[in-house]
């Protein structure tokens, strides 16, 4: 470990140059006196926990909460109102009551997957929480983005929560069958307007 003070040529201010664990870094710093003074402080930063300490916190990332309110006034914006009304309605009644309080990075994978075994749980149909799913991954897409998360954990979960096929299609009627049901509806149900 090597703290040192010096005046590199070039440079109008002094500044502490930090060896440490082959990591090398140099801070403009002022007068001598200040650079004498940073240099200590350094030094006993250094021996509480090397040179993490030196590099800059990251911002904490926004609770879920907080990010999905933005994004949904965005949302209101960019899409149909109906789009927007869906998303709203989803976040309101699944998403938020689940990680609303939570930070975007502290949503882990895992915990997609749990919220997606508890609405099952309580019976609700693979539609709905399809929906809920699909809710939350716009909005972590989106954060992902924006550079708040590297990845969005509630990707690639389509197998978990496929919507159900109608066991039977839907057909219409044919021209006879309307005018047949059409018949017997005023000649034995006694409707007269029936057109």
């Amino acid at each position: 470990m090597g703290v040192k003070v010096r005046k590199p040529g070039g440079h109008s201010s002094w500044c502490v140059v930090i060896d440490h664990q082959g990591e090398r870094k140099t801070i403009a710093v002022g007068s001598r006196q200040a650079a004498e003074r940073v240099k200590r402080e350094v030094e006993a930063r250094l021996a509480l926990g090397g040179m993490a300490l030196l590099q800059p916190e990251k911002p904490a990332r926004p609770l879920l909460a907080e990010y999905a309110a933005e994004w949904l006034k965005n949302v209101e914006h960019e899409r149909k109102p109906s789009t927007a009304g869906f998303y709203g309605q989803y976040l309101r009644l699944y998403v938020l009551p689940r990680f609303g309080e939570s930070r975007l990075d502290n949503i882990e994978r895992e915990n997609v997957k749990r919220f997606i075994s508890d609405l099952r749980a309580r019976n609700f149909a693979k539609n709905t929480i399809r929906l809920a799913v699909t809710t939350l991954r716009a909005v972590l897409s989106t954060a992902v983005e924006d550079k708040l998360i590297e990845h969005n954990p509630a990707l690639g979960l389509g197998r978990f929560v496929k919507s159900e096929k109608a066991t039977r299609e839907a057909t219409s009627l044919k021209p006879k069958e309307v005018e047949r049901l059409l018949s017997i509806a005023r000649d034995e149900l006694s409707l007269a307007d029936h057109a």
